[in-house]
């Protein structure tokens, strides 16, 4: 058995989720791809793969031996493309994955620039408003906001964005004043994770200290869109990231509220495996996505009319 050629077959199975795909992937046939990963998997003596007649998943043993070989192939892979002279012009597949409205507005464009930039790379962007497993989901690039919490992961800062208190003016004029954190206790908010209970909002405290402080749910919703139109039809506050109401904001059609009171910026950050060394065409995104983001994302969204 060429046991490098069985590495890559049981490397394309996983990113693919499935043999045809691999098999089409490789440019072999499938029933080579079914022997290939047979012996592969008498050599190790483990099951690599649960399949069924739909769907192919890694075992915990396949997912083991995944996180093992993977940096080995792409760590060899980059040398033999530098030693080549194809280190200058990476290609291939390179899987993306960003919160919806950031990866819209900043992560689409800066895709394209480098698709441009460079043809042979196939960017494959997932957008979704939750933590995505790198190794799990078989994601080469992250983009995140917020601290990250798997010290196992390569990360890169390039920017920050901040938390705001949102409403219509409308809203604000037909509730008490908002002057304080704790004058948000028993008032409509608008929650974007769908928890009815136990929610609570940070703000830093007249000690300069971050204090959540509880609010009562009106609207919940486990995406930014159904959050923000909720807000814009004043069913309530809503805190936001600055870049997801900036245009509202900007129009006037939101306000801000508690400034003073604002949590410490969120950092976006630029993540991938922990590898020792990433491949070319990783690189040229990592590298690519934070010029673009970083020349596009304002450190400051500007003066927002204050309620």
């Amino acid at each position: 058995m060429d046991k490098l050629k069985a590495i890559k077959t049981f490397i394309a199975i996983a990113e693919q989720g499935s043999l045809t795909e691999a098999a089409k992937r490789l440019d072999t046939s499938l029933p080579t791809v079914v022997r290939t990963l047979a012996a592969l998997e008498d050599t190790i003596g483990s099951r690599l793969f649960n399949r069924s007649t739909r769907v192919v998943d890694l075992t915990e043993e396949g997912q083991r031996y995944l996180d093992h070989v993977r940096p080995m192939l792409d760590g060899l892979s980059q040398v033999e493309d530098e030693m080549s002279g194809k280190a200058a012009t990476p290609s291939g597949q390179v899987s993306v994955t960003a919160p919806q409205t950031f990866g819209s507005r900043y992560v689409a464009p800066g895709l394209l620039r480098i698709k441009a930039a460079y043809p042979a790379i196939i960017p494959r962007l997932r957008l979704a408003d939750r933590i995505v497993n790198i190794l799990e989901d078989h994601v080469d690039v992250a983009v995140r906001i917020g601290h990250l919490r798997d010290s196992s992961l390569k990360a890169r800062t390039i920017g920050h964005v901040r938390q705001v208190l949102c409403a219509t003016p409308e809203f604000v004029a037909a509730n008490e004043p908002i002057l304080a954190p704790k004058d948000l206790r028993g008032q409509p908010c608008i929650l974007n994770d769908g928890n009815t209970s136990g929610q609570s909002w940070p703000f830093v405290s007249e000690k300069g200290r971050v204090t959540p402080v509880p609010v009562t749910a009106s609207f919940t919703s486990n995406a930014v869109g159904p959050t923000l139109d909720a807000c814009l039809a004043g069913v309530g506050f809503g805190l936001f990231l600055s870049y997801q109401v900036d245009d509202a904001v900007r129009s006037g059609s939101l306000v801000t509220l508690l400034d003073r009171f604002q949590p410490p910026p969120l950092p976006v950050q630029i993540v991938r495996a922990g590898t020792p060394a990433a491949p070319g065409r990783i690189k040229v995104v990592v590298d690519g996505l934070q010029d673009h983001i970083r020349a596009h994302l304002p450190e400051d969204v500007g003066d927002h009319p204050v309620a």
